[in-house]
């Protein structure tokens, strides 16, 4: 084979007035004379592969064809086998697609001096390159069959690297190939997922059940990974005790309790911890996102979340621990100003409504917030609701009703509250923006988005400072 490469390159290089890099020379040395087979389609049908043995054609009908022909996956265009070496080739009809070019320019003794039309030499030099992609990958054997042989083959010297040879012989019985041999094939193959269908069979004549096993999962995760089904991709490693990778995918999916799960079967506590962060922070646990930030010692970003969230105490304790004095201070000096602030505000608005008129609902929405902000929220909603049966048009007690619902983590009633608010008001920002926080905290993340650039369309600078502050870190 060697001899027939270094032949057909130096043919190319004279037929198309090039200059031969010696790079382009073959380093494979062995193997035997290229065969030239006469073989008709039903011949082909004799074709019996080993292990290491491919059959190499030009087009993927005529793959196709032979697959189901010969009932083996082992036949590769010569695109596909590039990079591939195999112990015997079969070279099926390598002109049949592109003869009328090859004997435009190699009939003998005159294909040296015809001139190429300038749209043919690309083209010339194209064949050359593939022809020269199938002969160098036989390492032992190359067959070349064609029911009727080319003008290329009878030119002196390439004729002079090839050996005539009738069907019985060349298409005898590949050495014997063992079960191992086709696990070692097996393997070969799996390198590539575009190969896998390859290695799936050689594994099914290896015999040995674990590789098939693994090979099938590999398959039918690459036609669930195309189409981005992240999470089915997931479940199906998490069955195959693939607990890594599963968890991987999860996070793909932005499933991130099941994320942590994987991970903690995984015995990747670090990573456990991580995707528990962000499951809790999806769902408005901030509190206890924060602990776990605590635990594996992130206590700049728990003591960031703690503040946001006003919890101001626990956000001291932090800063303490860091050893950061002016922060603790600033923390606790906002812990008791906010407790004593929002106590008289509750126990004013107690005294005023007893003594206003019960039609004033400003009076029970207020007392409401101050409610909210102490955490009494079962509380705050008793009041927005006396508000809301007063005036029912008043669309800021919808929204804060819904807050407080989303703070008690029911986030499908509080979204029915921001419904009602946005009915009051279709240009009601607040309730555009709480609602996709609660959309959010559900898993309907576009349907956020939608509301959060609704809010920002309202409103630009209210909708930008809450992005400001982290907000936008939850998409």
């Amino acid at each position: 084979m060697v001899s027939l490469a270094i032949r057909i390159l130096r043919l190319k290089f004279q037929i198309l007035s090039e200059t031969q890099a010696n790079e382009e020379l073959p380093i494979n040395t062995s193997g035997e004379l290229a065969r030239l087979v006469k073989s008709s389609n039903k011949d082909i049908e004799q074709i019996k592969l080993g292990a290491a043995d491919a059959v190499l054609v030009r087009t993927e009908e005529r793959k196709e064809e032979l697959i189901k022909v010969l009932g083996t996956e082992l036949i590769f265009t010569i695109e596909e086998s590039k990079g591939l070496e195999f112990d015997t080739v079969y070279l099926i009809d390598f002109f049949e697609k592109s003869n009328e070019l090859w004997t435009n320019f190699l009939s003998p003794p005159e294909y040296i001096n015809k001139q190429l039309q300038k749209r043919q030499k690309p083209e010339l030099r194209l064949e050359f390159n593939i022809l020269y992609v199938a002969i160098t990958r036989a390492r032992r054997i190359l067959n070349i069959c064609e029911p009727k042989t080319s003008d290329l083959w009878c030119i002196p010297e390439i004729s002079e690297s090839l050996i005539q040879m009738n069907v019985n012989d060349a298409f005898c019985e590949s050495q014997s190939t063992t079960t191992q041999d086709w696990y070692q094939r097996a393997m070969y193959y799996r390198r590539d997922a575009k190969l896998l269908p390859r290695a799936l069979e050689c594994a099914i004549k290896s015999e040995d059940k674990t590789l098939i096993q693994e090979i099938e999962l590999e398959i039918e995760l690459g036609y669930l990974l195309v189409d981005c089904k992240y999470e089915d991709a997931a479940y199906l490693l998490l069955e195959a005790n693939k607990y890594p990778k599963a968890a991987e995918y999860f996070e793909k999916a932005e499933l991130w309790q099941a994320a942590a799960n994987a991970w903690e079967l995984a015995g990747v506590p670090l990573r456990k911890s991580e995707c528990q962060i962000k499951h809790l922070i999806e769902n408005g646990q901030k509190h206890e996102a924060a602990k776990i930030l605590v635990s594996i010692g992130r206590y700049t970003e728990a003591s960031e979340i703690i503040e946001f969230e006003k919890y101001w105490d626990y956000a001291a304790n932090i800063w303490d621990k860091l050893g950061d004095v002016k922060r603790r201070e600033q923390c606790l000096s906002k812990s008791s100003r906010s407790k004593e602030k929002f106590k008289r505000k509750s126990k004013t608005f107690d005294k005023e409504v007893g003594s206003f008129n019960p039609q004033y609902p400003e009076d029970y929405f207020n007392r409401g917030l101050a409610k909210c902000q102490l955490g009494e929220n079962d509380s705050a909603i008793s009041d927005f609701n006396s508000a809301l049966s007063i005036d029912p048009k008043l669309e800021k007690a919808y929204c804060a009703l819904g807050l407080a619902k989303c703070q008690l983590g029911d986030n499908q009633a509080a979204i029915d509250d921001f419904n009602s608010a946005l009915m009051i008001d279709p240009q009601f920002a607040d309730a555009y923006f709480n609602r996709g926080l609660a959309k959010h905290k559900l898993g309907d993340k576009q349907a956020a988005i939608d509301d959060f650039n609704s809010a920002l369309s309202i409103d630009p600078q209210f909708a930008m400072a809450y992005f400001r502050m982290g907000i936008k870190n939850l998409l």
